[in-house]
């Protein structure tokens, strides 16, 4: 954390004891270890410096992240942002800086979470990247041609319904990886070259194809 104060800091060109008038920090929801140690910095640097702490809502600081990243380019209210994180799939209406409406979620499980679970399921190597990164690096790799007719039906819940589900992709895959049995993974673990990415690997196109409903 103070590696990225600082780095932040310096890309800003600012001064933390003369440029900054307050310190803000994101309060949840999210995972609480990752949070508390968010929370802990900005504590303390808002003591250190006797600055206001601001606790801010963690998908709405998401949702308002493009008035600050691209000022003369920011969309104005009211409009529609995708948020799609580890813990979050949501569509949301933001129609001024502290009222959204929640348009989609999931009622199981985020696209973050199906994608770390299935890259484990797969015994993909991270190689320094984020499980997400990686399965997506393997879909796009070639693997063995699969013949469409051993390729299972793929799954896509709520068909025509402005919401989100990966829990039936992650589930598909482990039963499917459960149905065709692999010799015992070597040490260490090399991927599932055989699995067949054509079928499964759409699952990625799922969460930006929604808000075209």
């Amino acid at each position: 954390m103070p590696l990225a104060v600082a780095r932040a800091l310096a890309d800003a060109n600012l001064d933390v004891r003369t440029d900054i008038d307050g310190i803000a920090f994101t309060r949840g929801p999210g995972i609480p270890g990752c949070l508390s140690v968010c929370a802990n910095a900005a504590t303390s640097l808002a003591a250190a410096l006797r600055l206001p702490l601001v606790a801010v809502h963690h998908m709405q600081a998401h949702a308002l992240t493009p008035l600050l990243t691209s000022p003369s380019h920011h969309p104005q209210f009211p409009f529609l942002t995708l948020l799609v994180s580890g813990g979050h799939t949501l569509l949301l209406l933001a129609t001024s800086p502290t009222r959204f409406r929640i348009l989609a979620t999931t009622p199981d499980e985020s696209i973050g979470r199906a994608f770390d679970k299935v890259s484990r399921l797969l015994n993909v190597p991270w190689a320094g990247a984020s499980p997400g990164a990686a399965l997506d690096a393997f879909c796009d790799s070639p693997g063995p041609p699969t013949p469409d007719s051993v390729l299972p039906p793929f799954p896509r819940p709520f068909r025509g319904q402005l919401a989100f589900s990966f829990s039936s992709l992650h589930s598909h895959v482990e039963r499917y990886l459960a149905a065709n049995p692999h010799p015992p993974p070597p040490h260490p673990p090399r991927p599932r070259t055989r699995f067949p990415r054509r079928r499964f690997c759409p699952a990625r196109g799922q969460a930006p194809s929604r808000p075209r409903l």
